[in-house]
């Protein structure tokens, strides 16, 4: 409800813009600051990183099953995939040629010898990208 007195507009812009004693800053405000600013920025690069931690590990997984199927085309291992894999063509079939030769035997180690090859060159190669852009 406004009042019914007479209000000098002068007096009360005068005393809006007035000046008014701003206490000082505490001491540490400074260094609260600046710790701060570097938690962000700290958080910041840990970002940054896990991001390009998780695209080089899809790169290498991307790339080993690339190779994978690459290789699998290029020595037409198409059929001993599906007569090695057991109960692929039945389980008959399987210790058919498991009983045949050590050949298969072979190329499922020397397989699995290459994926895991692979897989440490991949997390070497992360690694040390990882290792030269945490020291720059």
């Amino acid at each position: 409800m406004p009042s019914n007195k007479p209000v000098d507009l002068d007096v009360l812009i005068e005393s809006a813009l007035c000046p008014e004693d701003t206490p000082p800053p505490p001491p540490d405000m400074h260094r609260r600051i600046m710790r701060r600013v570097a938690i962000a920025a700290r958080i910041d690069q840990e970002r940054r990183q896990f991001r390009a931690r998780l695209t080089m590990s899809g790169l290498v997984a991307a790339g080993a099953v690339g190779a994978a199927l690459l290789s699998s085309s290029l020595l037409q291992q198409t059929g001993w995939f599906n007569w090695s894999v057991p109960g692929g063509m039945g389980m008959l079939d399987h210790l058919a040629l498991s009983l045949a030769g050590p050949d298969l035997l072979s190329w499922a180690i020397s397989g699995a010898l290459l994926t895991v090859l692979a897989v440490a060159a991949g997390t070497l190669s992360v690694a040390r990208v990882v290792a030269t852009r945490s020291n720059d």
